[in-house]
């Protein structure tokens, strides 16, 4: 049996990725200084644009493979990797001390429903694609 390669999963994962990685740069992005001065707030969305470029890779790779060890194994990867963008706006790097700045009000809500969304889709991946994998290794050894 031919397993198809592009699943629902996939899909969402790749786009929750992306969104994560361009949304650090567009709209999403952190507070701009007008006299060129770089402050925490654009450490944070640095941080979140890497770790949209990791999860939008490992999504990437969950679409490409088709054993569902290997996606199973991917989507638990992304787990610990969703936690840590869930973490970074103003946990582990500080956001500026006003709630009005765009920081406050527009980066971090954003990143953390997105990355919220992110961490649901791939637990749910992790238990879909750990389920098919048993399924695989019991009928191989019918075989």
């Amino acid at each position: 049996m031919k397993e198809k390669r592009l699943t629902a999963a996939g899909v969402v994962l790749l786009a929750l990725g992306l969104l994560l990685l361009i949304g650090a740069g567009t709209f999403l992005r952190p507070c701009e200084h007008d006299d060129g001065a770089v402050s925490t707030c654009y450490w944070a969305g640095r941080m979140i644009r890497g770790l949209g470029a990791v999860l939008s890779a490992q999504a990437l790779g969950f679409v490409i493979f088709r054993r569902a060890s290997a996606r199973c194994a991917l989507a638990l990867s992304m787990i610990p990797v969703t936690i840590l963008s869930i973490l970074t706006p103003g946990g582990l790097i500080r956001l500026c001390l006003m709630d009005s700045m765009r920081c406050n009000s527009i980066m971090k809500p954003g990143v953390m429903v997105i990355s919220f969304i992110m961490l649901a889709a791939a637990a749910a991946a992790a238990v879909t694609e750990g389920m098919r994998a048993a399924k695989e290794r019991r009928e191989r050894h019918e075989s």
